[in-house]
């Protein structure tokens, strides 16, 4: 074939693809050249660091007594992040301290301990109920989780006998966690 032919065979390919196939086939080959100087090095790469991570880990697990002490102590001081059980009273005076601060009275609720039966973390179960406003029970809640962090809400139910009642009836059950010893 001579250069001619060529030349009019490629200009009738692309006065049939026309300028936005042109663009297209531009886009096609400026996404193939990334591809080979971008993203297969980067591929390369990975691949090396996986090897090194897994070669890192082998020789971690060989090590003697490997990953056991690590748990152990990691597990010892995320027990240590929990009260004692001899302290829930004063967690509980903080507790009807936040009340207090809403002007709320917390008649007499129900205790229950839970001990555990595995582990080291048991809880102590307090429901209340309380009435007041919308407004106080939600502030006494907020305040009664931010001064006690090892305690969390389990259950709030509330009651109003009549739509225009501003005072609620709450049942509220908290759950403080404790480490055992």
């Amino acid at each position: 074939m001579n250069v001619s032919r060529l030349r009019r065979r490629v200009w009738l390919q692309v006065e049939t693809i026309g300028f936005p196939g042109l663009i297209g086939l531009g886009l096609i080959a400026y996404a193939a050249m990334f591809y080979l100087s971008a993203d297969l090095p980067a591929m390369e790469k990975l691949g090396t660091l996986r090897q090194n991570l897994l070669a890192a880990q082998t020789l971690k697990s060989r090590a003697p007594g490997a990953g056991r002490e690590d748990a152990a102590s990691k597990l010892n001081h995320w027990y240590r992040l929990f009260p004692l059980r001899k302290t829930a009273p004063d967690w509980l005076a903080k507790v009807y301290a936040a009340a207090r601060g809403q002007a709320l009275m917390l008649r007499a609720g129900k205790y229950h301990v839970i001990l555990p039966t595995r582990g080291n973390i048991g809880r102590y179960q307090w429901i209340f109920p309380v009435n007041g406003s919308d407004t106080q029970i939600r502030a006494f809640i907020n305040e009664a989780l931010r001064t006690v962090p090892a305690m969390a809400l389990d259950a709030v139910a509330f009651k109003r006998e009549n739509v225009g009642d501003t005072t609620i009836e709450a049942t509220i059950k908290f759950s403080l966690y404790f480490r055992v010893h």
